[in-house]
């Protein structure tokens, strides 16, 4: 048993043993050159910390993993092959991350971008520096957060984009100036402002950011001056102090020579200071009375001023007051008018639109449901009276003008009432996942009857494999109104071809005609949607204008617009999009 164990352990070493080796190879393969060029002493401490460092890594000690490849980084920088020296700090940084040192992670970050910047990799310096910066944010640390700001900027400017650079500045000046107050940091600043302005060739800039730094640059010496000039009046001022102290000193001495003389005058000089006190506190005692007479005097002034300004801001407050609540009146009244006023403005609004409605459906009614109706009268009259006179193949052809009229009595109302609806605001809007090429082939298939009749070759092309989020009553309106009035406007023998195709997560619907066009006039009384335009179809088929203002009122719910490309005599494209399918 002890035999198997020992085995086992053997194996564990090898086999961790072999990985270290393993990963040592591969990590030393894109170094191996440099490493040669080290001295020979620093050759051998490299090998003992790599060693070191891939056996930490192994065993999950990233702290110490860390401070070694740190080492090895520093070796390399120092003999200048900084190729390596950056894989190794590239190394550190990945530790560093592990072990989550804030301190470390900056010097690792500091390293890596100069050693970047020495060898012009300013995308790579970018980078490493807006991680950095980061850092600086989450720290709440300002002055480290500025100068990473300065030096974004100043590796922005090297890869010429100075306008980003200038916002960076920005940020770090108001930093520097407002919230540190910091004089250095606010110079530098200046100066790369400067930098990017004359890089960018904005003089005026350029001189402007210059003078600010002559300024800085002569107050900081008008401060040292000013400092130096201190310093010299304190050690004057203590020279006069030692000076004083010595004439102190022989005032002493003299006064002691002088005592001897004094004390003969002292019996006499004692009697006048005692007359001299006498009156000085009669002359006191006087003034003393003086003053609190003329001070109970003030303070009596005083205090009816007092009660006098107390009464006047008494009653300036309470008509202050009584203005304040007029004021607010007239603000309240002003508001109720206000929204009364957005209010009749929302109903004039309303029955505008309502006049407008009944307006267009009564010119419709008047003019393009008399037609057709007049029509059915008249070939159904015709049935009635004539029927005996009639063969049968007159017969035929008047039942067929009485069902293309009636047709054409059913897609008017129908349309009518769409229209109306929309106007109305009484169709609901219900987007669902939708098969569009479903809803064309459906209408190609409506309208297959009319095209064959007049010769006009209706087809699918294109067609897209994703669905469309969209409300399927509305989309399938849009495309038979569509689909109808390219057969009323495209010649016998022509085409007309429906298309989908994805752009951008949006398909694209289109209907093409080889018709006879419109020109950019036409095209802008179409796209009008507060009028109803029409026309008389190539056979004379009547026109209401309400087949693409239906239209205009679906793609609106949509949030989308009906787009149209023609020419005269080339034909016409009326196209949309609609949004791909949520579950696409």
């Amino acid at each position: 048993m002890a035999k198997k164990y020992c085995i086992f352990i053997d194996k564990g070493v090898k086999l961790r043993t072999l990985f270290a080796i393993f990963v040592f190879v591969c990590f030393s393969s894109n170094i191996f050159s440099q490493i040669n060029q080290l001295p020979e002493e620093s050759k051998q401490k490299v090998n003992t910390l790599e060693t070191e460092a891939n056996g930490y890594v192994l065993e999950g000690k990233n702290s110490d993993a860390l401070d070694n490849f740190i080492q090895i980084a520093e070796v390399y920088k120092n003999n200048k092959l900084y190729n390596s020296s950056i894989e190794y700090y590239e190394q550190s940084l990945v530790q560093a991350k592990k072990v989550n040192s804030a301190y470390k992670l900056n010097s690792v970050y500091f390293n890596l971008i100069n050693l970047y910047k020495v060898q012009g990799k300013w995308s790579e310096s970018l980078n490493l520096e807006n991680e950095k910066v980061e850092l600086s944010r989450v720290a709440g640390n300002r002055s480290a957060l500025a100068n990473d700001l300065i030096n974004i900027a100043y590796t922005l400017r090297k890869l010429n984009k100075n306008n980003e650079a200038i916002k960076i500045l920005e940020e770090a000046l108001k930093i520097s100036l407002f919230d540190l107050k910091n004089e250095q940091l606010t110079l530098k600043c200046y100066k790369e402002l400067a930098n990017n302005y004359n890089q960018l060739g904005n003089t005026e800039k350029y001189n402007e950011y210059t003078n600010l730094i002559k300024r800085v640059e002569v107050e900081k010496t008008t401060n040292a001056l000013e400092n130096r000039t201190l310093d010299a009046e304190s050690k004057v001022r203590i020279k006069d102090d030692e000076l004083s102290e010595t004439n102190t000193k022989l005032g002493e001495v003299t006064d002691s020579l002088s005592k001897v003389e004094k004390l003969t005058h002292e019996q006499q000089l004692e009697i006048e200071l005692q007359n001299a006190e006498i009156a000085k506190q009669e002359v006191e005692l006087k003034v003393t009375r003086n003053l609190i007479y003329f001070l109970l005097v003030i303070f009596v002034l005083t205090l009816m001023a007092a009660i006098l300004w107390y009464i006047q801001y008494k009653k300036k407050h309470e008509a202050l007051k009584v203005v304040q609540l007029q004021k607010e009146e007239i603000i309240q009244q002003k508001e109720e008018i206000q929204t009364q006023s957005d209010r009749l403005k929302l109903q004039r609004d309303e029955l505008y639109r309502s006049n407008k409605t009944k307006e267009k459906l009564f010119s419709v009614i008047a003019h393009d449901l008399k037609n057709p109706i007049h029509a059915l009268i008249g070939f159904s009259d015709l049935l009635i009276n004539e029927k005996d006179n009639l063969n049968n193949e007159e017969k035929e052809q008047y039942i067929e003008f009485i069902h293309t009229s009636s047709l054409q009595i059913h897609n008017l109302l129908e349309n009518l009432l769409k229209w109306a609806q929309s106007q109305s605001s009484s169709i609901k809007f219900n987007p669902e996942n939708i098969d569009i090429n479903e809803l064309i082939d459906l209408n190609i298939g409506l309208f297959k009857e009319t095209s064959i009749k007049k010769q006009i070759e209706l087809v699918a092309n294109e067609k897209t494999d994703n669905k469309v989020y969209a409300d399927k009553n509305m989309v399938n309106t849009i495309i038979r109104n569509l689909i109808n009035n390219a057969l009323k406007f495209t010649n016998e023998g022509g085409k007309i071809s429906l298309s989908t195709k994805t752009i951008d997560q949006q398909i694209e619907v289109s209907v093409t005609d080889t018709g006879i066009g419109m020109t950019e006039e036409i095209i802008k009384k179409i796209l009008d949607s507060e009028e109803l335009y029409s026309s008389a179809g190539t056979m004379d088929e009547p026109g209401t204008g309400l087949d693409l203002a239906i239209c205009h009122e679906f793609l609106d719910a949509h949030n989308n617009k009906l787009q149209i490309r023609s020419e005269p005599g080339k034909g016409s494209t009326f196209f949309f999009n609609l949004p791909v399918s949520k579950e696409a």
